[in-house]
């Protein structure tokens, strides 16, 4: 790792390989202070070697970022949360400005229970863009596209939160305007999107690349169908061991499910997957429940909505060995439940109640992620 020039120490007092070691261990709600006590810190902590660094040494943290639905406080409805809106239910509160729900970014630290929210996006200061998409490219997190709240209008635009910093930055926009594409961020800093629909509602099979550290897209070959709301997920590559512990793993990109422009709602039972290495697609028969909406609830291709105790605005975030699931049994219920289960070989694992949950993170979820840090 390179740091920067200079002869002021790290750590006074202390040899630059033990002050490095122990800089490696700042927690990951420090960093940005760590950052602004001095100028060989701040290019210690920025240098991407500090992360990969962190990662081989353990010190990273595995964190559980979701987009949830914002509690209603109005004096109209007693303060309590809504119902979870289904995605047609969201679509046609679309035509209403004050009847979608706002969402932001819930923060979930498993291993200390904190829950939290990140800041919210400088230009959208009263919820995210209505299903925007997110995903965990290395140390950063990743923001983008959805429906702007105000004018229901699609959007491009990129965001970028940067944990070094707490801030968030704008990023290069999305190739073309899409709603409800695949989307998965790998550990490489990567964050793949593929298929979806443009402004006149035709399924894509298009596929494009945002490498997060450059701030740059790059445009990948197609597929070989058209997928709209289908689901991106980022699974480990065929016969890689993933090296030494901490180590980056080769990861494919997978797209579940969707349809094609003349086969509205008919949802598809295969996928594609795409291998980075070979810049090639293939396609997956039998990876998922024919005629079944993937949105959400595909972590582990494992059709999570199909438990009953979760079966209502389902969502399913793979963290390391465990799944966070989240959901209700009814649609009348105002509240979500927040539940654990072991990741299986394409099956689900008995699932286990969060503890712990503050009220107001009781709400349903989107979307979700997880990024280590």
């Amino acid at each position: 790792m390179v740091f920067g020039e200079g002869t002021t120490e790290l750590i006074p007092g202390l040899p630059e390989e033990i002050a490095v070691e122990c800089l490696l261990r700042i927690p990951y709600g420090s960093l940005s202070v760590a950052r602004a006590v001095c100028r060989r810190w701040r290019l210690l902590v920025e240098d991407a070697g500090f992360f990969y660094q962190r990662k081989r040494s353990g010190h990273t943290r595995a964190l559980i970022c979701l987009v949830q639905a914002l509690p209603i406080t109005d004096a109209g409805s007693g303060g309590e949360a809504a119902p979870a809106p289904s995605q047609e239910e969201e679509r046609r509160k679309s035509g209403n400005n004050g009847g979608a729900p706002a969402y932001g970014i819930t923060l979930f630290d498993p291993e200390t229970a904190y829950w939290g929210r990140l800041p919210e996006i400088p230009e959208y200061p009263s919820g995210l863009p209505l299903f925007c998409h997110m995903a965990g490219a290395g140390e950063r997190l990743v923001a983008m596209g959805g429906w702007d709240p105000v004018t229901w209008e699609s959007l491009r635009a990129v965001w970028v939160f940067d944990f070094c910093t707490g801030r968030w930055r704008r990023g290069a926009d999305m190739p073309a305007a899409l709603s409800f594409f695949a989307c998965a961020g790998t550990s490489r800093g990567l964050v793949f999107i593929a298929g979806g629909h443009d402004g006149n509602k035709n399924a894509q099979r298009s596929a494009w690349a945002y490498r997060a550290r450059e701030d740059a897209w790059e445009e990948l070959p197609p597929m070989a169908d058209e997928r709209d709301e289908c689901e991106g997920l980022a699974v480990a590559a065929a016969g890689d061991r993933g090296g030494a512990e901490g180590e980056e793993k080769e990861e494919d990109f997978w797209v579940v499910s969707g349809y094609a422009t003349d086969g509205q709602g008919r949802f598809s039972g295969s996928a594609e997957a795409y291998c980075a290495r070979t810049r090639r697609w293939r396609r997956v028969e039998g990876a998922w429940p024919e005629g079944r909406c993937p949105r959400g609830c595909a972590a582990g291709l494992v059709c999570w909505a199909e438990d009953a105790t979760v079966r209502t605005g389902t969502c399913a975030v793979v963290a390391g060995r465990r799944v966070l699931v989240s959901g209700s049994a009814a649609p009348e219920t105002a509240a979500a439940g927040f539940y654990w289960a072991e990741v299986g070989e394409r099956r689900r694992g008995r699932l286990e109640a969060v503890r712990g949950l503050p009220e107001e993170f009781s709400t349903f979820v989107q979307s979700g992620c997880c990024i280590e840090i």
